[in-house]
């Protein structure tokens, strides 16, 4: 572009992107960074359509672009969920480092002169001691979403399978997840190499519609996959975490296909939360009116919608057992919230339990984290693998009065 308007402003990737559904960023994008008319500058590229991940050389001069390198490995996405790590470049300009991975494959880092070879520099393989997952994207209809798949996986068995919600993952199909104690997200890792498969939607939202926009996806994918001969068709499971564990509880409030589910820090009652001060002070109505619950105008001018989107005004409609987590210092979601839905759900004699424990939104001790990854997954075995049930779900138990770590029998 001509900043003075002189001169007619020119596309130097010939529009490529627009034409290809491919996604250009510089590389060295920045405040401070200079580009010289007479180098080629280095730009990623995502491609939408294969989700594959690489690396073109741009000349300004001659607004010309040439692909180095594109393949189903993730290098460096800035526009996306998962960016990775952006490439250096050495000081004689000569080499550039670079970091790749995918969900098989651990980062490693590599230098190349032109990215037509590539040299390893490090060589990490901590996942080849396990039965670790492979990933692939799954389309059905206009409805698409991850799928991690064990190594061993075999086509002539049948898996139990958890759908984990937020809002889109394709993007990071090709990430490296690494198994952690749960936070109140999915350990995929640590769920795929233990016998389940995991399936991740892309959620594409309608405005005023949060939650009938994900429950339409989700009910597409569980027929989907409801119709498989590698599922067990009634060990279909479900969780999310924050915005993730909203959409569980208008799901499971909703619809009733499946064995079970768990909603950890998830918004119930929209009422109380576009009313509340999130963290920093930061009032409720932002993430409402311009973040991740799409309503177009405040509570005041349609409460109707509101309500309509209120998983706590729909309990008497659930069937599905229910895992509730909250943290007590919470302060983007209320704990109330998952209390809410704890005690309309008790009230009506329907299967649900509470877990709360004395965190953030998130659950960030050794402690607490390796607490709850045993409690969600003896509740999961137990709904969807025909597990023992654990003694913490058949009796109330104080925080206290609980054991140090649940075992099979306590």
């Amino acid at each position: 572009m001509d900043l003075e308007g002189k001169d007619a402003p020119k596309c130097v990737t010939q529009g490529i992107g627009s034409r290809t559904q491919r996604r250009f960023r510089v590389v060295n994008a920045g405040e401070d960074a200079l580009i010289k008319e007479e180098e080629d500058l280095l730009l990623t590229c995502f491609d939408f359509v294969s989700r594959n991940n690489g690396f073109y050389f741009l000349n300004i001069r001659k607004a010309s672009v040439r692909e180095l390198v594109m393949d189903g490995h993730l290098y460096f996405n800035p526009g996306g969920s998962i960016p990775g790590e952006p490439p250096l470049r050495a000081l004689n300009k000569k080499y550039w480092l670079f970091q790749r991975m995918s969900a098989s494959e651990c980062p490693n880092y590599y230098i190349t002169e032109k990215f037509d070879k590539i040299i390893p520099v490090t060589k990490f393989a901590p996942q080849a001691e396990y039965n670790w997952m492979r990933s692939k994207v799954v389309k059905m209809g206009d409805v698409e979403g991850v799928l991690y798949l064990p190594e061993n996986f075999d086509g002539n068995k049948k898996y139990p399978i958890i759908f984990y919600l937020y809002e889109k993952f394709t993007d990071g199909v090709n990430q490296f997840i690494y198994p952690h104690l749960s936070d109140g997200t999915l350990n995929i890792p640590w769920y795929v190499s233990n016998g389940y498969l995991v399936f991740s939607p892309d959620v594409n939202y309608r405005m005023n519609e949060p939650g009938e926009s994900v429950l339409r996806i989700v009910k597409i994918a569980r027929d989907y996959f409801a119709g498989q001969s590698y599922i067990d068709s009634s060990a279909i499971g479900l969780q999310g975490h924050s915005f993730g564990g909203y959409e569980v509880n208008y799901i499971v409030t909703h619809y009733n296909g499946f064995a079970a589910a768990c909603a950890v820090s998830g918004a119930s009652n929209l009422f109380t939360s576009y009313g509340n001060l999130r963290f920093g002070g930061m009032p409720g109505q932002i993430n409402f009116e311009r973040g991740q619950f799409r309503m177009k105008r405040p509570i005041w001018e349609m409460p109707e919608v509101f309500l309509k989107n209120s998983p706590i005004s729909s309990t008497g409609r659930v069937t599905t057992p229910l895992l509730l987590v909250s943290n007590k210092r919470d302060s983007t979601v209320l704990w109330s919230h998952a209390v809410e839905m704890f005690t309309a759900m008790r009230r009506q004699g329907k299967p649900c339990w509470l877990l709360q424990y004395d965190h953030s939104h998130h659950i960030i001790s050794t402690e607490d984290g390796l607490d709850f990854s045993i409690r969600m997954q003896q509740y999961f075995d137990y709904y969807l693998r025909h597990g023992r049930e654990p003694e913490w779900m058949k009796e109330e138990t104080k925080l206290r009065e609980r054991s140090r770590f649940p075992s099979e029998n306590k």
